[in-house]
């Protein structure tokens, strides 16, 4: 107590006048200060048993392997203190104690502290002094690897312990899964799955759920219905993570029915949804272009006592988006911020892109307002959305004044951008500016496409400017673009469209 007492970190001066009593019986017996050091690490003080170590070393009093473990195993404890477990290795040597048990707690020490290059030099000098390491020190390795995302060293370390005849355990296993799921490596973790019957090591729930969420990231939602299946007949429990897991997988797998029947299974298995379910559910409505469900599930969210955030909201936002729901998608923008959530740029984006699918143009001009009000600056994907708003409804002014702000941004507009613009001048007889745009896609590091070239070809042609129009059609080539059938079309259309306006006037 009295060393605690000091602080995290007390001054040496400081501890030997706490410890000088206690020198001599810890002379006759120095399993007395074991019971010190064991109490420091439990408490993960290092620092502390790092200066009692030394401590006794200046009184001479015998220190042994249980000693030296005990220390660093508080450098363990003490949130991954991987420098002073690395300074109390060193003094190893003279201390003559066998190295595997103090090694294996350094490395844990540094796999806390997440220095994973540090544990594989210790595991290596492991095995060079003892020809092997242990099963302690390759899990935390294995581990150190896996948080750093170096899910190759993960599988070979995997693979070195059969070479060194240390049997992966469970751990091993869950976290070199877990590594390679992390970066969608999924045919890996279920690999290794399909490996631990062979090491008569039966996969548990953790494991089970490393390997589904690997493959749910890869959108792979057939492999996680079969492992669902396996997970059944091995009799290991399902869990919310698992179901989370699953639903995500139909939603990136563009399955929204079967993720509403993982949700409906649920209650029945006795396993309340959370925000998470939830979100990916209606995440999955919204793939699917199901704007009613989605609703449905995010009005029904506080049933299970949880709530809707941004990410509910957007993803319901997007499922009206694909379904041309633009009203719908405008009442739950407004709706956000009565149940204190704060619209982002996705939100907006989103609702600016169900506007620009019905050619809703003031909607989503007042929108891009409303953003700036809100302290969310809008950015080049609602701008651009408003562009094409503004296209379809033949604002050619608006389109231009809107390209301008992308500009001002800094971000240069992609082809679809500029794609608008063109169209937008195209279909108000504009041509002039319709090239000014074209010509100015390189600058802006956007080269022109088909469509860019179509849109131009068909201002030119409609405003009876056929040459240049021709000569759109000769300069796709060099801009490695074949003209198709689209472009010859669109530059007929034009010609004909120019010359009926011509009938028509005289």
């Amino acid at each position: 107590k009295c060393l605690l007492s000091l602080g995290p970190e007390p001054r040496y001066e400081e501890v030997c006048g706490v410890l000088g009593p206690a020198v001599k019986e810890w002379k006759r017996s120095p399993k007395q200060a074991t019971l010190f050091l064991t109490a420091l690490a439990s408490e993960g003080r290092a620092q502390v048993a790092e200066q009692l170590l030394r401590f006794m070393r200046a009184e001479q009093v015998e220190v042994n392997l249980i000693h030296c473990r005990a220390a660093v195993t508080g450098c363990e404890k003490g949130s991954g203190q991987w420098q002073l477990a690395l300074s109390l290795l060193r003094k190893m040597p003279p201390l003559r104690v066998e190295p595997a048990i103090l090694y294996s707690a350094a490395i844990s020490a540094c796999d806390k502290g997440g220095r994973w290059q540090l544990a594989l030099g210790l595991l290596s000098e492991i095995r060079s002094a003892t020809a092997a390491g242990n099963e302690v020190s390759y899990r935390a390795t294995i581990g150190a690897c896996s948080k750093a995302g170096r899910w190759r060293l993960a599988l070979e370390l995997v693979g070195q312990m059969r070479q060194d005849e240390v049997m992966p355990d469970r751990i091993s296993y869950n976290a070199a899964t877990s590594a390679c799921g992390n970066h969608g490596q999924w045919e890996l973790p279920l690999s290794l799955l399909c490996k631990m019957p062979m090491t008569r090591m039966s996969p548990n729930e953790v494991t089970y759920n490393s390997v589904v969420s690997s493959a749910s990231a890869g959108g792979q939602w057939r492999p996680v219905l079969d492992l669902l299946k396996q997970m059944l007949k091995d009799e290991v429990a399902q869990d919310l993570i698992t179901y989370n897991a699953a639903i995500s997988a139909c939603s990136r797998g563009g399955q929204w029915h079967l993720a509403l029947r993982f949700l409906t299974l649920m209650p029945v298995t006795r396993i309340t949804p959370d925000q998470i379910t939830h979100n990916a559910a209606i995440t999955a409505c919204s793939t699917g272009g199901r704007w009613h469900i989605a609703l449905s599930l995010m009005r029904q969210m506080p049933k299970f006592r949880t709530m809707p955030d941004v990410v509910s909201h957007n993803a319901a936002i997007s499922a009206c988006e694909k379904a041309g729901e633009w009203q719908v998608a405008l009442a739950i923008l407004s709706e956000m911020p009565l149940q204190g959530v704060a619209p982002d740029k996705v939100t907006f984006g989103a609702t600016i892109s169900a506007c620009e699918k019905c050619a809703q143009w003031q909607p989503a001009l007042a929108l891009l307002s409303t953003m700036s009000s809100t302290r969310v600056l809008p950015d080049e994907i609602a701008l651009s959305a408003a562009i094409s708003a503004a296209e379809k409804a033949g604002r050619w002014q608006v389109a231009l004044e809107l390209l301008k702000q992308v500009l001002e941004l800094g971000a240069p507009p992609d082809q679809v951008t500029f794609s608008a613009a063109i169209s937008a001048c195209s279909k108000s007889g504009h041509w002039e500016f319709a090239l000014h745009l074209l010509g100015s896609m390189a600058e802006a590091r956007a080269m022109p496409n088909e469509v860019s070239f179509s849109a131009a070809i068909f201002a030119c042609a409609k405003g009876g400017q056929w040459r240049p129009a021709l000569e759109l059609l000769s300069q796709m080539p060099e801009a490695s673009l074949q003209p198709n059938e689209i472009c010859y079309n669109v530059w007929a259309l034009g010609i004909c469209t120019s010359f009926a306006g011509q009938h028509g006037r005289g």
